[in-house]
């Protein structure tokens, strides 16, 4: 008897922690999604890591009533080294607008690390804003990890 107890508790407790683990929010995952996206500018790897970004804004943009707007422009965007097109500058200030503020980047210090730095910032900003349940500042956030991406000239 005291055999099939223990059976019924360990079942029982393995389908508790399974559950848990099922149920991440969508919040949790676009988080997740970030620390890749990290992992990726950290191996040089920059386009995939800019497909990551991307997917995470229009992700973290669902249910924040932005306009439809915003959704075309991030997909007119685009991710790989369509991203460094120079039609990406615009479009990227044209959504950062759309989330209802102007975009003021300061201009690029032209130093790699300094970029690196500030994109890293923007990206933590993003995963704590989204755990905060600010999904709203966290796509400004990631605009702005992208805006300082951007070539000094077509800003």
């Amino acid at each position: 008897m005291k055999k099939w107890l223990w059976l019924g508790f360990w079942s029982v407790l393995l389908l508790c922690v399974f559950c848990a683990k099922k149920s991440t929010t969508e919040a949790d995952k676009v988080v997740n999604n970030l620390s890749v996206a990290m992992d990726k500018f950290q191996s040089g790897m920059v386009s995939e890591g800019v497909e990551l970004v991307l997917d995470s804004i229009m992700k973290a943009a669902e249910g924040t009533g932005l306009p439809r707007d915003f959704e075309e422009k991030i997909r007119m965007i685009g991710g790989g080294e369509n991203f460094f097109s120079s039609a990406t500058p615009a479009l990227l200030r044209e959504a950062y607008q759309l989330t209802g503020h102007d975009l003021e980047m300061p201009e690029p210090s032209g130093e790699i690390g300094a970029v690196a730095e500030t994109v890293g910032m923007k990206l933590v900003a993003a995963q704590e804003n989204l755990r905060a349940g600010k999904k709203q500042d966290a796509v400004r956030s990631l605009l702005e990890s992208l805006m300082v991406m951007m070539p000094a000239s077509p800003r």
